[in-house]
């Protein structure tokens, strides 16, 4: 039997669909659209996840750069060889205050990732993935 997956409107973020535990949609920034990822129930997403989303895009520029900063401080070079350039790709707010990841992916390197976890405004660790 297939189900309808359920769907839910964010004004200022648009169309979100509840899969895997998760809400999940598509928000277009700077000519490219990247993903959000939140928190919640199946009936919604959590309010302090999207409260958060708001204060992640106020600083988005800062905390990008300090998200780049970390990496820069990592030894990836290994997996990111061959990959091509890092860009910019999604946010996954959480339920908890404070508590979001910031991802990259490669321009080469379709289905690779790169996700830098923040707590309190500091990245304080990553996960690389394919």
């Amino acid at each position: 039997m297939f189900w309808k997956k359920r769907r839910i409107r964010i004004e200022k973020y648009g169309e979100f669909t509840w899969d895997l535990d998760n809400w999940y949609g598509e928000y277009a920034y700077l000519g490219s659209d990247i993903s959000i990822g939140l928190d919640g129930t199946k009936e919604s997403p959590a309010t302090i996840s999207i409260a958060q989303l708001d204060i992640i895009f106020e600083s988005i520029d800062i905390i990008k750069k300090d998200a780049l900063t970390f990496l820069a401080q990592q030894d990836i070079s290994e997996f990111t060889k061959d990959g091509g350039a890092l860009y910019f790709s999604a946010i996954y707010s959480t339920d908890k205050k404070g508590v979001y990841d910031i991802e990259f992916s490669l321009t080469d390197w379709e289905e690779a990732y790169i996700i830098v976890h923040f707590q309190n405004k500091n990245p304080y660790n990553l996960s690389l993935g394919d």
